[in-house]
């Protein structure tokens, strides 16, 4: 006889013993799949990347534009730019707290913590980076205002390219947008 028989009175016996111990292993081995490494994040996101950037604008800027012409707005005209990614380590302990990205031609930096709020890391190199809470009218830090705020995404694909998006907002609507298009630069 087998555990899922059939008992005399018609019940199926063996299920209320199994069935739990079938959920309980689905859910641990759901939550191993779905759940980020940020291990496969660093293996994917660090290292150089070279591409082109533009800005997009709802209205024409005061430099060189173009219209475009799928939508409304204007973008600058794309230039090269290139990132090169590296940890950042801990201070106390050497484990790695996060990544940082400088930015060409740029000069920019953008530096991500894995312990702040706000900051969310997915497997294969995308990240996302938003305020936590949006502060008051008083707040010095304009990307972090109610008046005024940035939402930073980098989405990372299989073929080893990304779209990096910075997306300003200022009273409660899209004032720019910077994007860059990268991929890992062909080694000779």
């Amino acid at each position: 006889r087998g555990m899922m028989s059939v008992g005399s009175n018609g019940s199926h016996s063996g299920w209320r013993l199994a069935l739990p111990l079938l959920l309980l292993a689905a859910k641990s081995a759901g939550a191993s799949m779905i759940a980020p490494s940020f291990e496969t994040f660093l293996q994917h996101g660090l290292g150089s990347w070279q591409g082109v950037g533009f800005t997009w604008f709802p209205e024409a800027p005061d430099e060189p534009s173009l219209p475009v012409a799928v939508a409304p707005g204007y973008i600058t005209m794309p230039i090269e730019c290139s990132s090169e990614v590296s940890e950042v380590m801990r201070s106390c302990g050497g484990a790695v707290q996060g990544v940082r990205e400088v930015r060409q031609p740029s000069g920019g930096e953008v530096t991500l913590n894995r312990q702040a709020e706000g900051t969310t890391f997915f497997s294969y190199g995308t990240w996302a980076e938003a305020p936590a809470a949006l502060g008051g009218a008083d707040g010095d830090d304009i990307l972090g205002s109610s008046l005024g705020f940035g939402v930073s995404v980098n989405i990372a694909h299989s073929d080893q390219t990304r779209r990096r998006l910075l997306l300003v907002i200022v009273d409660g609507k899209l004032a720019a947008c910077d994007v860059a298009i990268e991929a890992r630069p062909e080694t000779p």
